[in-house]
């Protein structure tokens, strides 16, 4: 795909949601005063920079005439209103350059505290709670414009035009703050070091900042300059120091990247804005010469490079950890997401809206500028903060059809495909259990989805397949050697399940267990079924007591080709078995085949069981619904699914409410960029409205119709005409329901789902409505399995959730204490009730 490409991503909107204006002033524009070159008395001066304050749900912005506007916001369910009208701060004498958020540092300073550097050479500090003044301290030391802020742990970095870069470090000479919130500790920011650039022929435009936490990485600063270069600046381990790190006297910079190429009409190549991602090792620019690039911090590489398509420069970026998006915006007022998975942009939509007045830089009926962004957080739906020039701050929400997640962050799962994934209890907690090609297997607490276990042989061939029995509390793989292999649950023992001869003799492509009682003893017992590559079928015994081992109790070919899928068929204790040949075959046992089912054209890849119905995907691209009980038999093919433009390669079948999940992957030679599909059906839907019928039972039908209505025309007798009236009636809604059935068997797809990486492995907890999708990238990615209307619809029980209940969101204290005044009854639900159902006792005391 082409750098300026955009990806068809259906699974992505980005809707206008609100507005943030700041009033119009009255009277006339007075346009000719100025300091440092900003009309300070124009009537509707620019918004240059915005920064967001979580805590205090605020946005603040600075303006081309030194003041600061700002807004409170309230978030209430998925919805953002404003609670407190838009104020201004008098602020600096000139353009405001840079504003940043500080995230709280302890024994340093609180939260919620913004800074802002301005043309004056003034570094302010604001508290937006303290309302009447908002800046608690001044900071001066620079010569030139503050072009650039960033926070390097409890250090303040500032950049400016005179070619320098300054530390700041908290802990001067507190200053006295009129109506100080209590329990507010200011920073108090006194100099600690400068940095000169040096050769450098420019001056500072950006900084940034960041660091993965992790132990022995303190993280780096770059900078980017007026003349396309980025330089580096890496702090050292200093116990006696803020933060256990300092920047020591002497530390120079390096310049790891290349820099901006000359354009050859002589405009500027200056890198105005830059990101540094330290979990993606990833520093991202915009520079003037209209792109975005991308660059490895430990190669110093060029990893990305997106030209825009508008022809005119990008003005702002954000990370979104999450999705491995970045979020960009253009002086054209358009919107982009670049996928950094799929390495392209999935949406660009012009998102600001045209200017209504002219002003010095925009004409009317011009796109509004984009002038810098801010992600919002704390409602369900993500939104974008972007800043227009002409006074307003337009919010974005951020809309997917099926909400995704990745379960771990790179480098902290598995480091092959992620081939096989179960959900099963283990001592009484529900855990995620995934087999990779890297060897490994991983527990996975479904809390946090922190890896509890990872078991791994170097003695074992690839994993192919996995199952886990929690009756035996063995998780059960089978390889590519051909070697069954049964792993401890608690300790990751192995033992390996090899019989030469009368196994397999090459690999083991699948698994399953099924349910059933010992015929001797009467004891309840998991036995399980194992399927491969050479075409055999093997069925396991899997006690381990009285000093006897797992055993292969019984094997058998099945197949004169590779076996790909098996299920088992738990009321009759089978085993159905389907690969390569196209064919799916029923097995009692060896040489007992119960029936087979025909209809594929080519390669089944996937079964999934619901009662006695079956459910079959391929290398056809669909999907198709059997009844087993019909096998080898007219009638047994109840219906082909078609949706999918690719292999499926994973079929579920809920139990809990009859719908149907198949994943596929496609080819992406063949296919676009998006390499995962997800769809859900609604099997049910069709069984009840198929109405359908056969041509010749349609014509019969109509003949019949026909010959009714000659002779109702004809017949004299009342009685009689209502008697063939309400024949007549019956078979024409007969009809009527015929065709409405075959439409509606186009309506059976209820949901899809598409994602950049290729999905190799489904399993669904259905208690918490939750798909779990491992992927040829290494990943485990979560979306929901049913619409929350579906699932309502469908009589559930509420969703079982994993995390703690999140505090209401409110504007003050008296507020929260009213929403939790119910009774005893909060989010945990009735804690009494629940003592009482576990056979507590609940006894009223008088004092």
């Amino acid at each position: 795909m082409g750098h300026g490409d955009v990806g068809d991503d259906g699974n992505l909107e980005a809707l206008p949601d609100f507005e943030l204006v700041i009033p119009r002033k009255r009277g006339p524009q007075h346009k000719r005063r100025s300091v440092e070159q900003v009309y300070i008395e124009a009537r509707r001066p620019e918004l240059v920079c915005m920064a967001w304050v979580p805590e205090l749900r605020t946005v603040m912005a600075g303006r081309e005439d030194g003041k600061v506007a700002y807004w409170r916001l309230m978030v209430l369910n998925n919805d953002v209103t404003i609670s407190k009208d838009c104020r201004v701060f008098e602020g600096h004498r000139g353009r405001v350059g840079s504003m940043l958020s500080l995230r709280e540092q302890a024994d340093c300073f609180s939260e919620s505290i913004v800074v802002s550097g301005g043309a004056d050479g003034q570094i302010r500090v604001w508290d937006p709670r303290v309302e009447i003044e908002g800046a608690v301290q001044d900071i001066s030391g620079h010569d030139g414009t503050v072009t650039a802020l960033a926070q390097c742990h409890a250090y303040l970095a500032s950049g400016s035009t005179d070619r320098t870069v300054r530390l700041w470090r908290p802990g001067g000479t507190p200053g006295e703050v009129a109506k100080k919130p209590s329990g507010v500790t200011y920073p108090w920011f006194e100099p600690h070091r400068v940095f000169i650039l040096g050769t450098l022929p420019g001056w500072i435009n950006t900084l940034t900042f960041d660091s993965t936490g992790e132990v022995g990485d303190l993280g780096s600063l770059f900078a980017g300059d007026s003349e396309g270069s980025v330089v580096r600046w890496r702090p050292a381990k200093s116990i006696r120091d803020l933060g256990g790190c300092d920047f020591v006297e002497g530390t120079t910079h390096d310049e790891p990247f290349e820099r901006v190429p000359l354009n050859p009409n002589g405009s500027s190549r200056g890198v105005f804005k830059a990101l540094y991602i330290a979990e993606e090792n990833m520093v991202v620019t915009l520079a003037y010469d209209m792109k975005a690039r991308g660059y490895d911090t430990l190669s110093g590489h060029r990893m990305m490079q997106l030209d825009n398509p508008e022809r005119c420069t990008f003005t702002a970026v954000v990370y979104v950890g999450e999705t491995r998006e970045l979020f960009l915006v253009d002086r054209r007022g358009y919107f982009y997401i670049y996928d950094l998975r799929l390495e392209c942009v999935t949406l660009r939509e012009q998102r600001t809206g045209l200017a209504t007045v002219f002003d010095e830089n925009t004409k009317k009926g011009d796109w509004l500028p984009a002038a810098d962004l801010a992600l919002l957080r704390g409602a369900p739906s993500l939104r974008a903060l972007v800043l227009t020039a002409q006074g307003l701050v337009k919010g974005i929400q951020i809309c997917r059809e099926k909400i995704f997640q990745f379960l771990y962050k790179p480098g902290e799962g598995h480091v092959g495909p992620v081939i096989a994934l179960t959900a099963g209890t283990v001592d009484d907690q529900e855990r995620i259990i995934s087999a990779s090609q890297d060897g490994s297997i991983r527990h996975w607490d479904t809390y946090d989805m922190c890896s509890l276990r990872v078991f791994t042989d170097d003695s074992a061939s690839e994993i192919a397949c996995l199952a886990y029995s929690r009756h035996n509390r063995k998780i059960i793989t089978g390889h590519e050697g051909g070697e069954v292999r049964l792993w401890g649950v608690d300790s990751g023992q192995c033992k390996v399940m090899y019989v030469p001869d009368k196994a397999h003799a090459n690999t083991v492509s699948c698994c399953a267990l099924v349910s059933t009682t010992d015929p001797t003893t009467g004891e309840a017992m998991e036995t399980l079924y194992t399927a491969g590559f050479d075409g055999r079928v093997g069925l396991w015994d899997l006690r381990s007591e009285d000093g006897r081992s797992p055993y292969l109790k019984l094997g058998w070919k099945a197949h004169e080709k590779e076996i790909l899928s098996c299920v088992a068929w738990a009321s009759k204790e089978c085993v159905i078995t389907a690969g390569n040949e196209g064919i799916i075959r029923l097995w009692k046992g060896p040489g007992e085949l119960l029936g087979e089912l025909v209809g594929h054209e080519r390669a089944v890849t996937c079964m999934a069981m619901r009662g006695e119905t079956l459910f079959s995907g391929s290398e056809d691209l669909t999907v198709r619904v059997w009844d087993t009980g019909k096998a080898s038999s007219e009638g047994a093919l109840l219906e082909t699914l078609d949706g999918h433009e690719s292999t499926v390669v994973g079929v579920w079948a809920m139990s809990s409410t009859g719908h149907l999940i198949s994943v596929s992957t496609h080819d992406p030679t063949i296919t676009g960029e998006r390499q995962g599909k997800l769809i859900l059906w609604d099997v049910q839907q069709s069984e009840v409205i198929e109405g359908a019928l056969s041509d010749e039972v349609k014509a019969d039908l109509e003949e019949k119709i026909g010959r009714l209505k000659e002779g109702l025309e004809s017949e004299k007798d009342e009685e009689k005409k209502a008697k063939i009236h309400e024949v007549l009636t019956g078979f024409e809604t007969q009809l009527e329901e015929s065709s409405k059935g075959e439409v509606s068997m186009q309506r059976l797809i209820l949901d899809t789902f598409t994602h950049p990486e290729k999905f190799r492995s489904v399993t669904v907890r259905e208690g918490d409505n939750q798909v779990l999708l491992g992927t040829a990238e290494c990943s485990i990615v979560a979306t929901r399995a049913l619409p929350e209307d579906v699932w309502t619809e469908s009589g559930l029980p509420p969703r079982q959730s994993n995390c703690p209940p999140s505090p209401a969101l409110s504007d003050d204290e008296d507020e929260e204490d009213e929403t939790n005044e119910t009774g005893g009854i909060d989010d945990y639900g009735d804690i009494d009730a629940q003592f009482a159902a576990m056979g507590g006792r609940l006894e009223t005391v008088s004092v």
